[in-house]
């Protein structure tokens, strides 16, 4: 199932993992780990070794932000 979500008057869809993570995201607007995100969007144990959070969260950028590649609104912070 998708959703869609408002950006700058357009609208953009989501699948399921996406929007909840992205929910997750704007309500709290923190800084998650990659179990908080995997949690919040899919309500598992996240696995170290995959990359379901950060495939999740480059589509986020690509569908999102203007410039995927230096986005304003969802960062990377390391450590």
């Amino acid at each position: 199932s998708t959703a869609g979500v408002l950006v700058a008057s357009r609208e953009v869809r989501l699948n399921h993992g996406e929007y909840a993570m992205l929910y997750c995201m704007a309500i709290h607007q923190d800084v998650f780990s990659k179990a908080q995100l995997d949690e919040a969007a899919w309500g598992e144990e996240y696995l170290h070794g995959t990359n379901s959070v950060e495939n999740t969260i480059w589509r986020l950028r690509r569908k999102l932000e203007e410039d995927p590649r230096h986005p304003p609104y969802i960062n990377t912070v390391v450590g």
